[in-house]
């Protein structure tokens, strides 16, 4: 960390005008969001927003942690006192104690935990100390099991993480940035990442069972573990600050997407979404940044796929695509302006084609593997081959090693978000 002198200096960078008036209230224009589907990836009906920005207090957020097929458990753990509730609130069990004990799912459906029968498919999980563990990883907040059907019929566990928003962050910002970033850019990142979760809450429904994942496909969430004092004195020094589209009538938070590396140039969200987005995310932003702060990112080598392996991924994320049969070329129909696919023709063995938008193929085939949608693709032999691959991530909005370099340039928490997400301002949530 800073000198007290130096963090002083940092603190006072964030816009005294970030407007704390509980009077103000925003719209939110988004699409409902399929559960469990990269957050912007699928087309989806529209969903009326719920006005949470002037709120006297953080709202909750539910995150996914982890599903359990049929017949697995996991070990839930609670320090001291708890209890557990129903769907509509009942008290099912209280303990003046805590109890470390695998939850399973019955077959019936009925959750069990500690070998006791819970007589019902959901329940929350509520310790005194409001934190729990899931197989030694701690988590604030309390927990909700749930049953629902997964593919082919069968049954999962679902459990869920509700925590209040800012408590979430702190296990969000060290999820998502290096310990040693400068803190504007860990500030910056904040802010983001605070946006994005808001806007997640905003736009689905109000009884919605999760609205996050804890992964990449959201925000990487580490609960309690991820915690450190400096990742708390951050989220705390922004606490309640959003990022809104001042050009919007009236102004409204956003979907404010973010990458690990844009590899020199972010992308129009349009081409992540397949729908219209605000100014702030248009996109075509040059930057040099990601490359001083030394991203091992900026490029990586040759990555190689068995045609049969690609075409297996391919129609396991997207079932459309099973007619065209295995995959035998895949074309660059469109670029953006620096020179990005944009968007993709997928011919079969059958003589048959689909468009698909490149972070569609790079996600069905792993996001770690095929680091960006920003590279070449041919076919050699049984192969596809990704060459000249650039940057990490969707390339949209904040790029995380390119705020790094900003920092280290001298801009301010402010600056940063100007530049990733230019038309955009700062205001207060809660």
């Amino acid at each position: 960390m800073r000198s007290n002198s130096a963090w002083q200096t940092w603190v006072s960078s964030l816009p005294a005008q970030a407007g704390r008036s509980r009077s103000a209230r925003y719209g939110v224009c988004a699409a409902l969001l399929a559960a469990g589907i990269l957050t912007g990836l699928a087309g989806c009906p529209s969903a009326a927003p719920r006005e949470l920005l002037g709120a006297t207090a953080a709202p909750q957020i539910r995150v996914l942690l982890d599903t359990v097929p049929q017949g697995a458990s996991r070990t839930v753990a609670v320090n001291g006192s708890f209890q557990v509730l129903d769907r509509a609130r009942r008290v099912l069990w209280e303990s003046p104690v805590g109890v470390s004990a695998a939850a399973t799912r019955r077959d019936d459906d009925s959750i069990a935990w500690s070998g006791r029968d819970l007589g019902t498919w959901w329940v929350e999980i509520v310790a005194t100390e409001q934190q729990f563990s899931i197989d030694g990883v701690p988590y604030r907040g309390t927990l909700r099991l749930y049953v629902r059907e997964a593919e082919r019929g069968a049954r999962e566990l679902v459990f869920v993480n509700a925590v209040a928003l800012e408590q979430y962050l702190a296990g969000v910002l060290r999820g998502e940035l290096p310990k040693r970033f400068a803190d504007a850019a860990q500030a910056a990142l904040a802010i983001a990442a605070r946006t994005y979760a808001l806007y997640q809450i905003a736009v689905l429904p109000s009884d919605v069972e999760y609205h996050v994942l804890a992964d990449e496909r959201s925000q990487v969430y580490r609960g309690l573990r991820g915690e450190d004092a400096p990742a708390r004195k951050i989220v705390a020094a922004t606490s309640g600050l959003v990022l809104v589209d001042a050009f919007a009538s009236p102004r409204r938070i956003f979907e404010t997407f973010y990458c690990c590396t844009c590899g020199g140039t972010t992308q129009p969200a349009r081409l992540l979404t397949g729908r219209p987005a605000p100014g702030a995310l248009e996109g075509g932003i040059s930057c040099s940044y990601c490359g001083a702060a030394g991203s091992p990112f900026l490029t990586w080598p040759e990555v190689k796929i068995a045609r049969g392996e690609l075409t297996r991924r391919l129609v396991n994320s997207f079932p459309s695509l099973e007619p065209l049969g295995p995959i035998a070329r895949i074309d660059v129909v469109e670029r953006t302006a620096g020179d990005r696919p944009a968007l993709l023709r997928l011919v079969g063995d059958s003589g048959r084609e689909r468009m698909l938008r490149p972070e569609e193929l790079r996600v069905a085939l792993g996001g770690r593997m095929l680091k960006s949608a920003w590279c070449e693709i041919a076919r050699r032999g049984n192969e596809f081959v990704f060459t000249g691959g650039r940057g990490y991530g969707h390339g949209v909005g904040l790029c995380q090693y390119g705020a790094q370099g900003l920092a280290l340039a001298g801009r301010s928490t402010s600056q940063i978000l100007s530049f990733y997400y230019p038309g955009s301002s700062l205001e207060r949530a809660y």
